[in-house]
């Protein structure tokens, strides 16, 4: 099963993501999410956080003249992309992928973490999780036909795509 989350920039895909690793055994969990970085109130940057294990590691910062890779308003390691790149390519055993966020980079221009789509299109865990933008949907929805997708517009939408995925999950897991 895959299943999207979708919603505007800010809006609580990261959040969902986060709270359904910290509700799933960590173990159970194959792949990463991108927490914001906060400097009181600004935000300043993204991380990266690889699963299992946790390990967290700076992904993107507001960009500044002579940036290597800017995208956006951020310039993006490429290290940290390697680094999850290399850590996909691992022979993993758990119920559950997860992949925030997926953009274009990845989706059109086959950057980023190529390997992050490739991971939910061949359904390689019996659930797989991805994030992205509302004006991807159309890609997505082509290239994962049997994606189901939960909007993200509020702390509601939130609450309610994590009931549906937690109950997805642990339905995963007796099965397995």
């Amino acid at each position: 099963m895959i299943f999207g989350i979708t919603g505007a920039k800010g809006i609580g895909k990261t959040w969902v993501c986060e709270s359904l690793v910290n509700q799933l055994t960590e173990e159970k969990v194959f792949g990463f999410y991108s927490p914001p970085v906060f400097e009181g109130n600004t935000k300043t940057g993204i991380d990266v956080v690889i699963l299992p294990g946790s390990t967290r590691i700076p992904f993107a910062r507001l960009a500044w003249p002579g940036c290597i890779l800017p995208i956006g308003r951020w310039c993006m390691d490429p290290q940290a992309f390697e680094s999850v790149n290399q850590h996909l390519r691992a022979e993993a055993r758990a119920q559950v992928f997860l992949a925030d966020e997926i953009g274009p980079y990845e989706l059109e221009d086959g950057k980023g973490w190529p390997m992050a789509v490739q991971i939910a299109e061949n359904q390689r865990f019996p659930v797989s999780v991805i994030t992205f933008r509302p004006s991807l949907m159309a890609l997505i929805q082509e290239r994962m036909p049997e994606i189901r997708v939960l909007s993200i517009q509020d702390r509601n939408t939130q609450r309610e795509a994590l009931a549906i995925l937690m109950e997805v999950c642990q339905a995963a897991q007796e099965t397995v």
